[in-house]
This record gives C-alpha cells, sequence and structure tokens, in this order.
C-alpha cells in the first residue's frame, strides 16, 4: 500500500521542499525503503526496483531526516553525504531533486562534482565546504587524489546510484580505489560510515561481487517486499554449477526483472524493405490514437547507431503523409503535425546534447531520437512510449530503454521492431520474464488509411505508398539522401555489435541487405 508523505513525519522544513515538489504520496520502492533505512539496527541496503519508480527520492529522503536530526551540520564540516552516479546528466538531475527536497534547508550546502567542469572552480567550493556532494567516480578520484582540501573525515553516507550503470561505463576500478579511501580515512579519523546503500533497476554477478566489496551485510528492498541479501545471494551461488557449459544468459539479473504493473509491451515483425516507414507509421499511431486523450503525449526511439538518430531526426519533419486528399484541412503538412523532434547521442557535443534534453523535457507533443547514452539515469517527464527501432545488445539495456516510460504510475508501452528472422528473440525475453504482445503493421497503416483517406484500399498498397513517398522526400533532398546513406551503413556496422550469445537471433547472414538499405530509401 502507497502511503502519503504526511504520514512519514518529516522535518517541518524538508516537507516544505517535498510539498512545493507537488509530491502527496510514496511509491511502493519509496515505502519500504523508509522503512528499512529509518531502521537504526540497519546499516547497509540495497535498494532494487525498476526504472521510473522513483529511486531518488528513496534513498534521498530517510538520509535527509537522519542528517536533520542528528548532531547539528555547519558548512565548514565538509560532506556528510556522498552519492556517487555514473554520467554527469544524472548528477545535474540528482542535484536538482536535492536542491528541491532541501529549498528550505538552507545550512545544507549541496554541490557537483562531474567531467568538464573547471577543476579550480570546484575547488573552491570544496574549500568552503560541500554538506552533500554528487559526484562522477572519475571526477571524484581525481579530486581524492589531489585535491588538500577534500574533506570526506566526517562522511556519514554513502550512495552509489544507477550501480549497473557505473560499471558498463567501466568505473568498477574507481569504485573499489573509493572505498579503499574511504577505509583508510575512516580508520584514520576514527569515524564510521553509517550507511551504505547501492541501487540497481538490474542484479547482475557483477553487481553482487561490487555489493560485498562495498557494503557489509546489506539488506535488499524491492518495491515488492524486503529481505536478506545474504539469503539470496547465498541461494544463486549454490544453484550455479561451474562444472557445466557456459549457458545463455549468465551474465543476467540474478534476480527477476522488475516491471511496473502499468507498462504495456508490444513488438512487432517489420518488413526489411519497410521498417523505418513502420517506425514512421508506429509515431503517427501513437499521436493521433483516439484512445489516448492525454494532452502531453511524449516519445522515445532508441537506436544502436547514432547515424540512424541523425537521419530519423533529420525526415522525420520531411516526411508527409501520401493518404491526405486535398480536402484535408491540414493540407501536404508533415506527417506528425504540432510534434517537435529531437536528438541526443553521444558524438554530440555536451552543451548541444543537454540543450536538446531541456527542449524535449520542455515540450507537450515531442519525439526524442537518441542512441542508448538516454536509456538509464536521465529523468523525461510523461513519456508514454518507447520504440525500440533496433534491439539492444543485453537484457539490461531493454529493461533500462523500457524504464524510460511508465514512471511512477503513470501508463506507459514499450515497442519492439524486429526483422523476420529475429522473432525468436521474443521467446528469449519471455524466458527472461518479460511479457510482450504481437501488434501487426496492418494495424498501424489501416491507422493512417482511414484518418486521412476518403478509401480504404489495400493495406499493403498503402504500406508500399507510403515507402514511396518516403524514397521520394528521402531522394529529393541531397543532405537527406547522404544522411540516409549514413544511416544504413551505420546501423549495418552497429548490427556487428551483438555479442556472442545473441547472435543466434542477430544473425547477419540472415540480412538482405539490399532491401535494408531500400528501407532507408537510399540504394547500395
Amino acid at each position: 500500500m502507497v502511503r502519503k508523505i504526511e504520514d512519514l513525519k518529516l522535518s517541518s522544513r524538508v516537507a516544505q521542499g517535498v510539498a512545493k515538489m507537488g509530491i502527496e504520496q510514496l511509491t511502493p520502492i519509496q515505502t519500504n525503503a523508509w522503512q528499512l533505512m529509518m531502521d537504526p539496527k540497519v546499516t547497509d541496503v540495497i535498494i532494487h526496483s525498476e526504472t521510473g519508480s522513483g529511486k531518488t527520492l528513496s534513498y534521498l529522503l530517510p538520509l535527509v531526516e537522519l542528517i536533520i536530526s542528528g548532531a547539528k551540520i555547519a558548512r565548514k564540516d565538509g560532506t556528510i553525504l556522498l552519492i556517487v552516479v555514473p554520467v554527469r546528466e544524472l548528477a545535474q538531475q540528482t542535484l536538482d531533486v536535492c536542491h528541491q527536497v532541501l529549498r528550505y534547508v538552507p545550512f545544507l550546502i549541496c554541490g557537483i562534482l562531474v567531467g568538464g567542469e573547471k577543476r579550480t572552480r570546484e575547488k573552491e567550493r570544496l574549500r568552503k565546504g560541500q554538506n552533500i556532494l554528487v559526484a562522477t567516480p572519475g571526477r571524484l578520484l581525481d579530486h581524492v587524489r589531489t585535491t588538500q582540501c577534500m574533506d570526506l573525515s566526517r562522511l556519514q553516507y554513502l550512495v552509489v546510484d544507477e550501480a549497473d550503470r557505473t560499471l558498463d561505463e567501466g568505473f568498477e576500478a574507481d569504485l573499489r580505489q573509493l572505498k579503499s579511501y574511504l577505509d583508510e580515512k575512516q580508520s584514520y579519523f576514527g569515524a564510521v560510515i553509517r550507511k551504505k546503500v547501492l541501487v540497481s533497476a538490474t542484479l547482475s554477478e557483477k553487481i553482487l561481487d561490487l555489493s560485498y566489496f562495498i557494503l557489509d551485510n546489506p539488506k535488499l528492498v524491492s518495491s515488492k517486499d524486503t529481505c536478506e541479501w545474504d539469503t539470496q545471494h547465498k541461494k544463486s551461488t549454490e544453484e550455479e554449477d561451474d562444472d557445466k557449459p557456459a549457458k545463455e544468459g549468465k551474465n543476467k539479473a540474478s534476480l527477476p526483472f522488475i516491471f511496473p504493473d502499468a507498462l504495456e509491451q508490444r513488438f512487432t515483425i517489420c518488413s526489411p524493405k519497410r521498417k523505418v516507414v513502420t517506425m514512421l507509421a508506429l509515431l503517427y499511431w501513437i499521436f493521433t490514437n483516439d484512445d489516448k486523450k492525454e494532452e502531453t503525449k511524449k516519445a522515445i526511439v532508441f537506436s544502436n547507431s547514432f547515424s540512424c538518430v541523425d537521419f530519423f531526426h533529420l525526415i522525420a519533419s520531411i516526411v508527409t503523409n501520401p493518404f491526405r486528399n486535398g480536402t484535408h484541412p491540414t493540407g501536404n503538412e508533415g506527417l506528425l503535425k504540432d510534434v517537435k523532434f529531437h536528438k541526443v547521442h553521444k558524438e554530440m557535443s555536451q552543451l548541444d546534447r543537454a540543450a536538446s534534453c531541456a527542449a524535449f523535457i520542455g515540450s507537450s507533443r515531442a519525439v526524442l531520437f537518441c542512441t542508448d547514452v538516454a536509456s538509464r539515469g536521465l529523468h523525461f517527464d510523461n513519456v508514454t512510449d518507447v520504440i525500440h527501432f533496433d534491439a539492444p545488445l543485453c537484457i539490461e539495456t531493454y529493461i533500462h530503454r523500457t524504464g524510460r516510460t511508465a514512471r511512477i504510475g503513470h501508463k506507459g508501452t514499450s515497442h519492439l521492431l524486429l526483422y523476420p528472422h529475429e522473432e525468436e528473440y521474443v521467446d528469449f525475453l519471455v524466458r527472461q520474464g518479460v511479457v510482450l504482445t504481437k501488434r501487426h503493421t496492418s494495424i498501424l497503416f489501416y491507422k493512417m488509411m482511414k484518418n486521412d483517406s476518403s478509401q480504404i484500399g489495400d493495406l499493403l498498397d498503402g504500406e508500399i505508398l507510403l515507402q514511396r513517398s518516403f524514397q521520394d522526400a528521402v531522394r529529393g533532398a541531397k543532405e537527406a539522401y547522404e544522411a540516409g546513406k549514413n544511416a544504413f551503413h551505420g546501423w549495418r556496422k552497429s548490427y556487428s555489435a551483438y555479442p556472442v550469445e545473441q547472435r543466434k537471433y542477430f544473425d547477419s547472414t540472415k540480412l538482405h541487405l539490399r532491401n535494408i538499405s531500400r528501407s532507408f530509401g537510399v540504394d547500395t
């Protein structure tokens, strides 16, 4: 049962800040984490819950309350709470949440350490004192080694957020060095870190190993329940037979994946010749579906290639609907009226990525085309749909992508687009506990023809007509055609990146490359 915020009896100043955020109820993970972390007998905690469940507040609220209820804190006391996150975008979002919660608590100073900022400015802020510090591992370790004024001698609380992504980004060695440094400092000053928290949407073997290095006798809390972590790990270890050959999914999470009840997951089998226009038809369906009356509609489209992201962002605004007749009130406008298009990938500058994310957040009807740089950590409100144009490279990435929607009680839908020879991948997902329903392309094209044509003809003819319209738009603009060629070559390169255990589903020898190039509107 979700509890109301007022039931927590927060200190008055924190309660004011939370009220200003418009939060009235706790999510299940916030309720369970509060009860566990406020228990003085519990030292270390693993928070395991689906993305979008409110995990940041699940650790921030109890830790802030513990800090405020303890001995009086001054700025000169240095860092009391350290929050480690994998990337700067998540660090900034976490800092923003800290500022909102502590809006009326002026004596607790929050700060940030991330790459790309001037170290001299960061040193100056550290010298003045920052009680709550949000940092990325690399930058944090850099200051730990070189900045004398960085004071962690009174550190009481340590959080490693998005631990799975932190490991994926290659920061495991940094985390281990940081923990060793903190142990040394604590021993020297005779201090003790009162609580350590590890937060993750997935629990892989690497997470198990990291938890046993950083945490001491942790309790595991999820949106469902609380249990002893040692018992769970012992069971999974005993059941694993090291003498047997490696099995499919050996590195998958050791506990079942958790998906929100409000999430619907679908898949569509696409013709190799028409996968891109199928994605466009799906976007049209999302933004014109009469069953969805929300004023705010947002979709995120994931691709494994940044060249595809650039191409999709370009053509989304120039492709027109061939089914619109001359009397249609919108005339021959773009396929999606009043929808804004944005993009994010690692080849963009940090400034451009931040601006694009901000623009997407500020839009009420928008599509974000992106690579997996936006699949974890970043929080986007009111995302109604996620589209996997390319299947992700691993099951954990599928979870994090899908977690961009159906967040904190809101409904959302995940759409997976596959080629015919990839359909067995659905069976693999089902074995991992993913429940998917099939949607035929005919539904998407029928919707488009029904809305915008006085006559509904053969659906296959409709698909072909949209493909021709798409090809005309691509070939009619030199920039679009060059982007299409780059997208096809980038996609082809990314397809070879699937790990060995996944290649039986994504077999490059079964690709009809000429047909797929045509799906991008180009000939090769």
